[in-house]
């Protein structure tokens, strides 16, 4: 039998193999699962897998449903907008998969993929179809880790590649003046909520999700100030989930009165994890306005890469602070055209 153990903020499963002591981590953290709830699931399941393994049952008994249900269950702490989702688009795979006389992840094949993709292609977006394969393969990751005694390949699986944008206006950065006139603009007394977390976005170019779960433990804003961000999207092993960015003066100022009387454990933003949709809405009726082109709150990000790039910022450098887990996507965010590289030829001898 395993058991739970705490380490660096997450929860991980012990076992015993060959006389000698190992851990895995289940991926929950620690804050987000306190009574070891959604932990205990994982370690559940992490013992069925060791004794299927032991036995050497077979793997066919993991069903699709099977698999999916606990992909599912799996997210029970993201947003509720993203749950539910989740909980859609698996649904829509079982019945898939049960139409196609397909009950469990052995039987599944490349050729099932590509109708399910050319039948969803009539009636919704490749965005939406990408997001729907992602369910599915996250759940065969999940059952191989915890269920499956020999994992499941997904080689030759049909994949959707980078899908343009309805509406490419919207997408790039917005200009130093625009930023400004934003942040101004959200300084009014009932839009005052929006300000800081906006602020933090601006000046430390981090996701919407990692901003809002800022704990006042992550900012410190005594000299050096300095910022503690999670990365919660391309994060791959433990040494690149955290990156610690130095803090820009005004926003160390503007954090500090909010950080007095709070506890490190506290939520820096509390209320506001899934609320992106209603700073989305602000920032669209800013935009209007202000008479400015309207680039998402993604946008922040953009400005925040393409001012480090245009302060000459080694990209590498910006890749690695930005969280990025390749370089080309920290250069498809730099926008900077002909003008801003002027000047620049004068570095050579």
């Amino acid at each position: 039998m395993s058991s739970l153990i705490n380490h660096k903020g997450f929860w991980h499963i012990q076992y015993s193999l060959d006389g000698h002591k190992h851990h895995k981590s289940t991926g929950i953290k620690i804050n987000n699962d306190p009574r070891k709830t959604l932990a205990k699931v994982a370690q559940r399941d992490f013992d069925i897998h060791q004794t299927w393994v032991g036995l050497k049952l077979d793997e066919d008994v993991v069903t699709v449903a099977q698999a999916i249900n606990q992909f599912i269950d799996s997210r029970a702490l993201t947003s509720p907008v993203w749950y539910r989702l989740t909980r859609t688009m698996g649904k829509m795979w079982i019945a898939f998969f049960k139409t196609r006389g397909v009950e469990t992840l052995d039987k599944i094949q490349p050729r099932h993929l590509e109708e399910y993709i050319v039948s969803r292609k009539e009636v919704v977006a490749l965005k939406t179809i990408k997001n729907d394969l992602g369910v599915l393969t996250g759940a065969i990751r999940l059952a191989n880790e915890r269920l499956c005694s020999t994992p499941i390949k997904m080689t030759g699986w049909p994949k959707i590649g980078r899908t343009p944008s309805k509406r490419p206006n919207t997408i790039g950065a917005y200009t130093s003046g625009e930023v400004r006139l934003l942040l101004e603009y959200l300084k009014h007394k009932r839009r005052i909520r929006w300000y800081f977390p906006c602020l933090v976005l601006v000046y430390t170019g981090c996701r919407y999700g990692e901003m809002a779960n800022l704990t006042c433990g992550d900012v410190r804003v005594i000299s050096p100030s300095t910022i503690r961000i999670e990365s919660r999207k391309t994060a791959k092993t433990s040494h690149d989930q955290i990156r610690v960015l130095e803090m820009h003066t005004r926003l160390a100022q503007e954090l500090e009165p909010l950080l007095i009387g709070k506890n490190p454990g506290d939520i820096l933003f509390p209320g506001i994890l899934t609320r992106a949709v209603g700073l989305d809405k602000v920032i669209r009726r800013a935009c209007k306005k202000l008479k400015i082109q309207y680039r998402r709150v993604h946008g922040f990000r953009h400005y925040w890469v393409t001012e480090l790039g245009r302060a000459g910022v080694p990209l590498p450098v910006v890749q690695q602070w930005a969280g990025h887990s390749d370089i080309k996507t920290t250069m498809r965010y730099c926008s900077i055209d002909g003008s801003g590289a002027a000047g620049y030829i004068s570095v050579l001898k």
